[in-house]
């Protein structure tokens, strides 16, 4: 399905969450390499996980990192939250949905709140510091309040954050085992746990952060993912539509229809 003439998207991007709004028309199946709250803004989407043989309806689903899902019914606006990689957002957001299937947990109970910020965000094409405190006041407030939120391992932070410092380069597991003071099987083990994913993963995803930040900067396509690090158009393309279930074409083939914004998230907490 082709955009239509006044259809445009936003993509937010700060060091620790994301959020795209837009029409996401080819979303099927598809693993994410991020936690991701999934609202459907115009109606209900039909979403299931690999456990899980029926659909389920919702307004609202929170997808844990590294579950595989299909959805159904996105020929609408959706606002898609991506979350802090260290498991923070996951487990206060666990906390505000009203019922689980499977892996996916499902029904904010401020369901309606968050929809009006998010069309409030899209209307008004809000920057990004505003977008910010929208998020953090509005979209998901349980983040810093929430007992159960983790205290991430300092040496998985570390490790995190060695990725997102040098995105390029492709350190083996040995060596960021090494570096943050553990074996190598601690670290796979402990990654995983706390984050959902392996750590090849999660370097790729962090590649897409850094493509989109690129491009925002006025390269093109092409070249901001090979500056991120994929090793040619293939490569980025596969990744991108595994973690995200569609093409980057449905998203970025109109450049004067993405609206791209980052930075007004420095005295972001759980950074």
């Amino acid at each position: 399905m082709p955009f239509s003439e006044d259809a445009y998207s936003l993509l937010y991007l700060w060091s620790q969450r994301t959020i795209y709004i837009g029409a996401m028309f080819e979303l099927s199946r598809f693993t994410p390499a991020a936690s991701a709250l999934v609202i459907g803004l115009e109606k209900p989407l039909r979403i299931r996980d690999a456990l899980s043989p029926d659909f389920t309806s919702t307004r609202s689903v929170l997808i844990p990192a590294g579950v595989s899902v299909q959805v159904e019914d996105t020929d609408q606006r959706l606002a898609c939250c991506y979350l802090d990689a260290l498991g923070r957002d996951l487990a206060a957001f666990k906390t505000l949905m009203q019922r689980q299937v499977g892996n996916l947990w499902l029904d904010s109970s401020t369901e309606q709140q968050q929809i009006a910020s998010y069309e409030l965000m899209y209307r008004t094409r809000m920057p990004a510091a505003q977008a910010y405190e929208t998020l953090l006041a509005s979209i998901f407030p349980a983040v810093t309040v929430c007992s159960a939120v983790p205290i991430p391992r300092v040496e998985i932070a570390r490790v995190v954050e060695m990725i997102r410092r040098d995105p390029v380069s492709n350190p083996s597991n040995q060596q960021l085992a090494q570096q943050a003071g553990l074996t190598e099987a601690q670290l796979q083990r402990q990654f995983k746990q706390i984050t959902g994913i392996p750590i090849r993963r999660y370097r790729l995803w962090h590649r897409l952060f850094v493509t989109a930040t690129l491009m925002m900067l006025g390269k093109t396509l092409t070249d901001a993912a090979l500056e991120a690090g994929f090793s040619d158009s293939s490569h980025f393309n596969h990744a991108f539509r595994s973690i995200l279930g569609m093409k980057p074409s449905t998203i970025f083939q109109r450049r004067d229809r993405i609206f791209i914004y980052a930075g007004g998230d420095v005295d972001d907490e759980a950074g």
